[in-house]
């Protein structure tokens, strides 16, 4: 712990970050989901901040931006939002799912006859 003395100040700049809710989502006929990524942030001295976001394996359009959006595959990932102000960093994450309930749907065709020229 840091002490200041008489007549000495020190500016405390921290931010804050919030990646938004966990996210549950139907893929589409590609087998992805389109989500938007709603985060917030600031710094306790009410200075801009900057933001990242980022997850393994995942493209992430608007990455630099509070709202961004990615195309995220079948299954369970975990997106990032890093916040920074200077050397102040804080991160938070949110748990991004894709499900596919949707029952396939099968067109059999109709029953073929099959006949044959030689000897079997």
């Amino acid at each position: 712990m840091q002490y200041l003395g008489a007549g000495q100040t020190r500016t405390v700049t921290c931010v804050t970050a919030d990646a938004g809710p966990d996210q549950t989502l139907q893929c589409t006929a590609a087998g992805k989901a389109t989500v938007t990524l709603t985060g917030s942030g600031a710094s306790f001295s009410g200075q801009p901040v900057s933001y990242g976001w980022a997850s393994p394996g995942v493209t992430i359009a608007q990455a630099t931006q509070a709202v961004a959006t990615g195309s995220f595959s079948l299954g369970t990932h975990v997106v990032t939002l890093t916040v920074a102000r200077g050397s102040d960093v804080a991160t938070d994450t949110a748990v991004i799912k894709v499900v596919d309930t949707t029952p396939p749907v099968l067109t059999v065709p109709p029953d073929v006859t099959a006949s044959s020229c030689t000897a079997v």
